[in-house]
């Protein structure tokens, strides 16, 4: 098909979704496509009256695909675009013409309930605000990125069997905090982490227990490990410097060993840029080739990036960028020694980021993400 006029629907009215929903706009319609829609999600008798009035050839959706909206017209193509599956059931998704998933590694999970075109699509980044640029260093390391809140004891004291008071949350975590210590994580997602966490609940109950509650079920699939993947990185940072900065939401706040490192949250493309500008080693935790990957390399910010063992794998980082040539691999044993090299030499530093960067620039814009989707979309 050819596409005329698209709508476009993203999860929630915040900077984040109005950064890239502007910028998805503003690329779409560069192409004399166009566009309206709004950084939130319609509800079905909103969106079906909207179709009668825009008449759009296709709906863009962000964490929504269409058998979630079964009254939408069947002449008009749906594109889901996946940014995070956390609280969703594989199960649960299906029936657009296309599903778009961020992470790579979520598609093995998915069982397709039609004829979806299923695809890797990572996020970008503006080639506009985050322009390459050199600017004088005044830390070490900077971090950006949110952190969940500590457990308080409502938390913990959740009860995940019914019919057995003693088997609580706290119990569940304590395991899971344990075992995904110490084993391969090769290929886990959002949903692999609940799995193992229910893995662990049958274990102490002997039962198969169903978990309804949405807040348990992102606890178990997303807020134990992005809480313990931070924490582990800003932890061993620590060992080594205590020039670092932390941007992020104020929940960092509420972590006495991090307060003091914590400056602010920052909303503003010209702000982040200004950070990773002026930051010696930009970090971050390895999960995924998450928008900030772009924005550090883009701005001409110079990245450490935690392995993983997906790295390797489609859609893995090293599928995209080459180690010691775009960005710095490391892990715990090799932390000390390559942040000492690359603190202690700027030659090596604003080589890397010239190249990544124009890599970046080239390649993981926007831009490049819209000519991709109105490719797909011509092909149905």
């Amino acid at each position: 098909m050819k596409m005329e006029k698209i709508a476009l629907f993203l999860p929630s009215l915040n900077t984040y979704y109005l950064s890239i929903f502007s910028s998805l706009k503003k690329e779409f319609e560069r192409r004399g496509i166009e566009v309206n829609g709004w950084p939130c999600l319609l509800e079905e008798e909103e969106l079906v009256e909207f179709c009668r009035q825009f008449k759009p050839d296709c709906i863009l959706e962000v964490n929504r695909t269409r058998n979630q909206i079964p009254w939408l017209p069947k002449d008009i193509k749906h594109i889901s675009w996946m940014f995070d599956v956390g609280e969703w059931k594989y199960d649960s998704l299906g029936g657009s013409q296309i599903i778009y998933f961020f992470g790579a590694n979520w598609i093995k999970n998915f069982q397709s309930l039609g004829n979806e075109n299923i695809k890797w699509l990572p996020p970008a980044m503006c080639g506009i605000d985050y322009q390459f640029g050199i600017n004088k260093k005044v830390a070490d390391f900077s971090f950006v990125g949110h952190i969940p809140n500590p457990w308080n004891r409502s938390d913990l004291s959740r009860n995940i069997d019914t019919d057995n008071q003693s088997v609580t949350f706290d119990d569940i975590m304590t395991k899971c905090q344990s075992l995904w210590a110490k084993i391969d994580l090769k290929g886990f997602d959002n949903q692999e982490y609940f799995n193992s966490a229910m893995r662990i609940v049958y274990e102490l109950t002997g039962k198969n227990i169903s978990i309804t509650d949405k807040k348990i079920r992102y606890d178990f699939s997303c807020r134990i490990i992005r809480q313990m993947n931070r924490k582990n990185l800003i932890n061993l940072v620590l060992k080594y410097s205590k020039s670092l900065r932390i941007y992020g939401t104020t929940t960092w706040e509420n972590y006495e060993k991090f307060t003091e490192f914590y400056i602010k949250y920052l909303n503003s493309p010209i702000d982040l840029k200004g950070v990773f500008q002026s930051t010696k080693i930009n970090l971050h935790e390895g999960v995924g080739l998450h928008d900030r990957v772009f924005s550090i390399m883009g701005s001409g910010g110079f990245l450490f990036y935690r392995e993983s063992p997906d790295d390797n794998d489609y859609g893995g980082i090293n599928t995209v960028f080459e180690p010691f040539v775009h960005y710095i691999p490391f892990n715990e044993e090799t932390f000390g020694e390559l942040s000492d090299q690359y603190l202690g030499n700027v030659g090596e530093r604003d080589e890397i980021s010239i190249k990544s960067s124009l890599l970046v620039h080239k390649e993981h814009t926007w831009f490049n993400r819209v000519s991709k989707i109105i490719s797909d979309i011509n092909e149905l």
